[in-house]
């Protein structure tokens, strides 16, 4: 038996932690990444999250303080769900994120920009079906729509405040007196 916190440490096949590791023998065979686009990827810079802040840990909270597990959530859904096809796609990423948790514990998954995405995206899920529709939703998601451009948030504010301050001061007269005048 493996030591306490290894979670993928040399169990025999079908006898991993909780039972749920894979029979090598009689269930999908392994395959080696290394010579995939997989570990290719590893060495590719990706864009850094289009949003300002991270809500990976409010949004754990709301979960997991009231359930035990993110596929409980999902089930418990007060008043249950409007759409077959929401309630799918949240039992999916719910049973995702379940695992992350499990294999690689809270303080990883809190910090992962993949499961920032993820997570905003259950969460959109779950307020798009409460509300019939995705207006705001999408304003909820990192991923770029019509709503939500394929700009930094932070680029996008800079782009306002500029812009605003433009505005205003082509509203200042030159020569007029003003509040910030010396004289």
């Amino acid at each position: 038996m493996p030591a306490p916190g290894r979670w993928n440490s040399n169990w025999p096949p079908g006898a991993g932690q909780f039972g749920w590791k894979l029979d090598v023998d009689k269930e999908i065979p392994y395959y080696p990444l290394v010579y995939s686009g997989a570990h290719e990827r590893q060495r590719v810079v990706c864009a850094p999250l289009r949003v300002a802040k991270r809500f990976a840990n409010a949004m754990l909270w709301s979960i997991y303080n009231v359930h035990t597990s993110a596929t409980l959530w999902v089930a418990m859904k007060p008043g249950g769900w409007k759409k077959g096809r929401n309630r799918r796609e949240a039992d999916t990423l719910a049973r995702v994120l379940d695992l992350m948790l499990t294999e690689f514990g809270h303080d990883t998954v809190e910090k992962s920009a993949a499961m920032e995405v993820m997570l905003r995206r259950l969460h959109a899920i779950y307020w798009a079906d409460d509300q019939g529709h995705w207006e705001n939703a999408v304003l909820l998601e990192e991923v770029p729509t019509e709503k939500h451009p394929h700009l930094h948030e932070v680029m996008i504010k800079d782009i306002v405040n500029f812009a605003t301050l433009i505005q205003k001061s082509k509203e200042v007269k030159p020569g007029a007196p003003g509040e910030n005048d010396d004289g």
